[in-house]
Protein backbone atom coordinates (compact mmCIF):
# COMPACT_ATOMS: atom_id res chain seq x y z
CA UNK A 1 0.00 0.00 0.00
CA UNK A 2 1.12 3.48 -0.97
CA UNK A 3 1.29 6.24 1.33
CA UNK A 4 -0.84 8.22 -0.82
CA UNK A 5 -3.25 5.28 -0.43
CA UNK A 6 -3.19 4.91 3.53
CA UNK A 7 -3.87 8.72 3.77
CA UNK A 8 -7.25 8.24 1.52
CA UNK A 9 -8.46 6.26 5.01
CA UNK A 10 -7.77 6.98 9.00
CA UNK A 11 -4.72 5.13 9.01
CA UNK A 12 -3.39 6.20 12.55
CA UNK A 13 0.08 4.43 12.35
CA UNK A 14 1.02 6.61 9.10
CA UNK A 15 -0.46 9.87 9.61
CA UNK A 16 1.11 10.14 13.28
CA UNK A 17 4.80 9.02 10.92
CA UNK A 18 3.52 11.62 8.37
CA UNK A 19 3.05 14.22 11.61
CA UNK A 20 6.32 12.67 13.02
CA UNK A 21 8.50 13.55 10.33
CA UNK A 22 6.73 16.85 9.64
CA UNK A 23 7.57 18.33 13.33
CA UNK A 24 9.27 21.28 13.28
CA UNK A 25 9.05 21.82 9.92
CA UNK A 26 8.82 25.61 8.79
CA UNK A 27 6.21 25.25 6.30
CA UNK A 28 4.07 24.07 9.41
CA UNK A 29 1.75 27.28 10.45
CA UNK A 30 2.68 28.46 14.21
CA UNK A 31 -0.64 27.16 15.71
CA UNK A 32 0.49 23.41 15.26
CA UNK A 33 2.47 23.15 18.78
CA UNK A 34 3.07 19.55 18.73
CA UNK A 35 3.02 16.45 16.27
CA UNK A 36 -0.24 15.46 18.42
CA UNK A 37 -1.66 18.01 17.36
CA UNK A 38 -0.75 17.88 13.15
CA UNK A 39 -2.17 14.07 14.00
CA UNK A 40 -5.64 15.89 15.12
CA UNK A 41 -6.16 17.98 12.12
CA UNK A 42 -5.06 15.63 9.58
CA UNK A 43 -7.11 13.35 10.99
CA UNK A 44 -10.04 15.82 10.79
CA UNK A 45 -8.95 17.16 7.36
CA UNK A 46 -9.07 13.56 6.50
CA UNK A 47 -13.00 13.14 7.43
CA UNK A 48 -13.36 15.94 5.96
CA UNK A 49 -11.37 14.33 2.76
CA UNK A 50 -8.75 16.75 2.81
CA UNK A 51 -4.92 16.25 1.99
CA UNK A 52 -2.75 16.23 4.90
CA UNK A 53 -1.23 19.49 4.13
CA UNK A 54 -4.83 21.33 2.97
CA UNK A 55 -5.35 20.40 6.44
CA UNK A 56 -2.68 21.70 8.13
CA UNK A 57 -3.12 24.99 6.32
CA UNK A 58 -6.52 25.19 6.38
CA UNK A 59 -7.47 23.91 9.95
CA UNK A 60 -7.10 25.21 13.06
CA UNK A 61 -7.65 23.80 16.89
CA UNK A 62 -9.17 26.11 19.36
CA UNK A 63 -9.76 24.46 23.13
CA UNK A 64 -9.72 20.85 21.43
CA UNK A 65 -12.73 22.00 18.71
CA UNK A 66 -11.89 22.75 15.20
CA UNK A 67 -12.39 25.67 12.71
CA UNK A 68 -12.26 25.96 9.14
CA UNK A 69 -11.34 29.01 6.89
CA UNK A 70 -13.89 30.50 5.25
CA UNK A 71 -12.54 30.13 1.77
CA UNK A 72 -11.77 26.32 2.70
CA UNK A 73 -16.07 25.74 3.61
CA UNK A 74 -16.78 27.67 0.53
CA UNK A 75 -14.72 25.66 -1.47
CA UNK A 76 -16.06 22.46 0.02
CA UNK A 77 -19.58 23.96 -0.98
CA UNK A 78 -18.48 24.72 -4.12
CA UNK A 79 -16.46 20.98 -5.16
CA UNK A 80 -19.05 18.85 -2.97
CA UNK A 81 -22.51 19.85 -3.23
CA UNK A 82 -22.19 22.15 -6.61
CA UNK A 83 -23.07 24.92 -5.21
CA UNK A 84 -23.13 28.46 -7.28
CA UNK A 85 -22.27 31.48 -5.23
CA UNK A 86 -22.07 35.05 -5.96
CA UNK A 87 -21.30 37.91 -3.64
CA UNK A 88 -24.25 40.21 -4.17
CA UNK A 89 -22.92 43.09 -2.34
CA UNK A 90 -19.38 43.04 -0.72
CA UNK A 91 -18.43 46.40 1.51
CA UNK A 92 -16.43 46.92 4.65
CA UNK A 93 -20.02 47.69 6.10
CA UNK A 94 -22.14 44.73 4.47
CA UNK A 95 -21.44 41.36 3.01
CA UNK A 96 -24.51 39.37 1.04
CA UNK A 97 -23.79 36.05 -0.89
CA UNK A 98 -25.67 34.17 -2.81
CA UNK A 99 -25.96 30.52 -2.85
CA UNK A 100 -27.41 27.72 -4.97
CA UNK A 101 -27.04 23.62 -5.11
CA UNK A 102 -29.00 21.88 -7.19
CA UNK A 103 -32.73 20.54 -6.98
CA UNK A 104 -32.94 23.26 -3.88
CA UNK A 105 -34.16 27.50 -3.67
CA UNK A 106 -31.39 29.55 -3.29
CA UNK A 107 -30.22 30.80 -0.66
CA UNK A 108 -29.19 34.86 0.67
CA UNK A 109 -26.89 35.39 3.60
CA UNK A 110 -26.33 38.57 4.75
CA UNK A 111 -23.83 40.10 7.32
CA UNK A 112 -23.45 43.71 8.29
CA UNK A 113 -21.13 45.37 10.33
CA UNK A 114 -24.45 46.15 12.55
CA UNK A 115 -24.74 42.43 13.07
CA UNK A 116 -20.79 42.54 14.00
CA UNK A 117 -21.59 45.41 16.58
CA UNK A 118 -24.55 43.61 17.97
CA UNK A 119 -22.44 40.25 18.25
CA UNK A 120 -19.09 42.28 19.81
CA UNK A 121 -16.92 41.71 16.93
CA UNK A 122 -16.78 45.06 15.30
CA UNK A 123 -14.30 46.59 17.54
CA UNK A 124 -11.96 44.05 17.67
CA UNK A 125 -8.15 44.22 16.12
CA UNK A 126 -8.71 42.06 12.96
CA UNK A 127 -12.48 43.22 12.45
CA UNK A 128 -10.76 46.89 12.92
CA UNK A 129 -8.56 46.22 10.06
CA UNK A 130 -10.26 43.79 7.46
CA UNK A 131 -13.94 44.71 8.17
CA UNK A 132 -14.33 44.09 4.60
CA UNK A 133 -12.88 40.39 4.70
CA UNK A 134 -14.43 39.47 8.28
CA UNK A 135 -17.86 40.23 6.72
CA UNK A 136 -17.51 37.87 3.76
CA UNK A 137 -16.26 35.21 6.28
CA UNK A 138 -19.27 35.23 8.58
CA UNK A 139 -21.59 35.20 5.92
CA UNK A 140 -19.96 32.13 4.38
CA UNK A 141 -19.94 30.28 7.39
CA UNK A 142 -23.70 31.96 8.16
CA UNK A 143 -24.83 30.43 5.07
CA UNK A 144 -22.92 27.31 5.30
CA UNK A 145 -24.61 26.48 8.57
CA UNK A 146 -27.87 27.39 7.30
CA UNK A 147 -27.48 25.91 3.81
CA UNK A 148 -24.73 23.38 3.86
CA UNK A 149 -24.67 21.87 7.23
CA UNK A 150 -23.37 18.36 5.97
CA UNK A 151 -19.80 20.20 5.04
CA UNK A 152 -19.18 21.46 8.56
CA UNK A 153 -19.15 18.44 10.62
CA UNK A 154 -19.13 20.29 13.72
CA UNK A 155 -16.43 22.69 12.66
CA UNK A 156 -16.46 26.52 12.74
CA UNK A 157 -15.14 29.50 10.76
CA UNK A 158 -11.81 30.57 11.71
CA UNK A 159 -11.28 33.16 14.25
CA UNK A 160 -15.03 32.39 16.04
CA UNK A 161 -13.71 30.19 18.56
CA UNK A 162 -11.11 32.84 19.65
CA UNK A 163 -14.01 35.53 19.36
CA UNK A 164 -16.35 33.45 21.54
CA UNK A 165 -13.33 33.62 24.17
CA UNK A 166 -13.03 37.19 24.33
Amino acid sequence: MTAKNALMRPDYLVTYDLASRLGGASVLPKHIKSEADAVALMLTGQELGLQPMQALRSLHMIDGRVELSAHLMLTLMTTRLGVKFEWLESTATVAKLKLERPDQAAHVEEMTIADAERAGLASRGTWQKYPKQMLRARAISNAARAYCPEILTGCYVEGELTEARL
